[in-house]
């Protein structure tokens, strides 16, 4: 698996094309998209997580700890913990409630 953080221009009929053309051929898969821009000129991210770490972020965010959150999924506490490492770096935030906040923001989580 290769990790690529992806940020487009929403708003650039090509990189559109290019967009809609890749998720048709199933080459990526989107999970999400947020306005993150603050401030004028900022552009779109693209938030992709892959259906296990949505399922552990979902996990996570009904249980109170990483333990119980694995023994639900039949996991390991360690696999839930690299999952996290990867959700931490594709959502670009350093803590479990600032995960599941952007999460939730954005529809990857319910």
């Amino acid at each position: 698996m290769v990790k690529v953080r992806l940020i487009l221009n929403l708003d650039d009929t090509q990189s559109s094309k290019e967009l809609a053309h890749l998720l048709s051929k199933g080459v990526i898969q989107m999970a999400a998209v947020e306005v993150c821009s603050e401030s004028p000129g900022e552009p779109n991210k693209l938030y992709c997580l892959t259906r296990a770490e949505r399922r552990v972020l979902e996990a996570l965010a009904q249980h109170d700890t990483i333990e119980e959150a694995a023994k639900s999924l039949y996991l390991s506490p360690g696999t839930v913990r690299k999952h996290l490492e990867h959700i931490y770096f594709k959502l670009d935030v350093h803590s479990l409630h600032r995960a599941i906040a952007v999460a939730l923001r954005c529809g990857l989580i319910r």
